[in-house]
């Protein structure tokens, strides 16, 4: 694990820095902005709820870009913990795109109760089978090539919760079985072994779970 300073501004009695975590060849989705007082004790800078949509901004610019281009890594189930009062994984095994999308507000409404904090409250998503299509920049030579689903539309509204530390795990067994080429993932996404055997293993590490019907 290696943590880049983005920017640093000194002052007399206080020091604010920026720290972006950076495992592998992708950006893990916590991000922190503190404020160091002469005593030397870190405390929370700002609204965090603000910060994180600061971030936004921040994505934009060529060296940030340049690191969150990554291809998906892999992890294994071990490296998923349970850091946060509340952890919640989100099952997403369906076709449907309706659905899916009602899924997205959900979580959106979810992190809201929780001001947006992912200090406060920790949310995944796992998707295998024909869920994993809502996760791909790219359907050709998929079983869902003719399908008519706003990729475009989907990845912003998936990668805006990221900067809120939403995190998205893509089974391994469903790219394999299917022949799906991982590189056509979103950047953004993860890839774990199994997405049946994730989502029992966050439960037994107390992640609730939750299914859109």
């Amino acid at each position: 694990m290696t943590k880049l300073c983005l920017f640093g501004i000194g002052a007399e009695s206080s020091n604010t820095k920026l720290w972006i975590e950076v495992q592998g060849f992708g950006v893990t989705a916590f991000f922190g902005m503190l404020l160091a007082n002469k005593d030397g004790k870190e405390v929370d800078f700002m609204n965090r709820r603000s910060f994180f949509k600061a971030l936004t901004l921040l994505g934009s610019m060529p060296v940030l870009s340049r690191v969150v281009s990554a291809a998906p890594v892999k992890v294994s189930l071990s490296d998923i913990k349970k850091e946060t009062p509340v952890a919640v994984v989100y099952h997403c095994d369906f076709p449907q795109e309706a659905r899916f999308k009602t899924m997205l507000t959900n979580i959106g409404n979810h992190l809201s109760v929780y001001d947006n904090d992912p200090f406060k409250i920790k949310i995944v998503v796992v998707a295998h089978g024909p869920g994993v299509k809502f996760f791909m920049k790219d359907l050709s030579g998929s079983p869902w090539e003719n399908e008519p689903i706003n990729i475009s539309e989907l990845e912003r509204r998936e990668k805006d919760l990221t900067l809120y530390g939403v995190e998205y795990y893509i089974c391994n067994i469903t790219l394999n079985r299917l022949r799906l080429d991982p590189n056509k993932l979103h950047d953004f996404t993860k890839i774990v072994p199994s997405g049946v055997g994730a989502i029992g293993d966050l439960q037994s590490k107390g992640f609730g779970y939750i299914k859109v019907q």
